[in-house]
């Protein structure tokens, strides 16, 4: 066995107790569960693959804006904000840097823009 499959499975249980310690059980506790699911799929896939898929991206993306509609529309379109900005910022990097970014980092850094807010 390898031993990312160690750390993961060591590290995952404790980061959400840590999450439900700071959270309890508020909206914000699943969120963020929901967001380090995503970032643990991809982690492992990028290190073993080195891929990142766009299938969970896009049903990432569905899911968490189906949620941000369904709590508050005003949200969704905060958020779908923060989404074209991060494609301008980190499309603009990717083009002109180029160094150290795959297309799959920008298409996460994207992704979470859309998560996250400023």
């Amino acid at each position: 066995m390898s031993w990312s499959y160690f750390i993961v499975e060591i590290l995952a249980p404790i980061f959400v107790c840590i999450l439900y310690k700071v959270y309890g059980l508020e909206n914000s506790f699943y969120l963020y569960i929901f967001i380090f699911s995503l970032l643990l799929i991809l982690y492992v896939s990028d290190i073993f693959y080195l891929h990142i898929p766009n299938l969970i991206l896009f049903l990432y993306f569905i899911s968490c804006a189906s949620y941000y509609g369904y709590v508050d529309f005003t949200l969704l379109l905060q958020h779908t904000y923060q989404l074209i900005l991060g494609i301008i910022v980190f499309i603009g990097i990717y083009l002109f840097v180029r160094k150290g970014f795959g297309f799959g980092d920008i298409k996460l850094l994207i992704l979470l823009c859309f998560f996250f807010e400023f």
